[in-house]
């Protein structure tokens, strides 16, 4: 689920599915390599990025097919907002972190083999 929480209003909540929070963290956490503007609608959210090292977003959630809250996000919030989604779809698909970096994990597998 994402929440964003205006100050003069009401939060807004939408449920996200685990292949759509893939494409939105990583479209996140990548925004300051794009080099265009990239659109991408997924259940009832819209996320548009500008590319760059001073890139911006705009994350707007939907009621009823309708616009009903837009949030502006600066450089740095989108790829702390797109970590904490692939943080989240980690967790939900159970991996585990073995890496300092948070973001890099592997996922359990029921064997490995070694090769001499």
């Amino acid at each position: 689920m994402i929440t964003f929480k205006p100050e003069a209003e009401t939060s807004v909540t939408s449920r996200i599915s685990p292949q759509d929070a893939v494409a939105l963290g990583c479209l996140m956490l990548r925004s300051c390599t794009l080099r265009e503007t990239i659109n991408i609608e997924v259940a009832d959210m819209a996320l548009m990025v500008e590319g760059g090292k001073r890139s911006l977003g705009w994350f707007t959630m939907m009621r009823d097919g309708k616009p009903h809250l837009t949030t502006r996000l600066d450089a740095s919030t989108i790829r702390d907002v797109g970590r904490c989604i692939h943080d989240q779809y980690l967790r939900a698909i159970e991996a585990d972190g073995i890496s300092p970096e948070r973001s890099i994990f592997v996922r359990r597998v029921a064997y490995r083999c070694a090769e001499a």
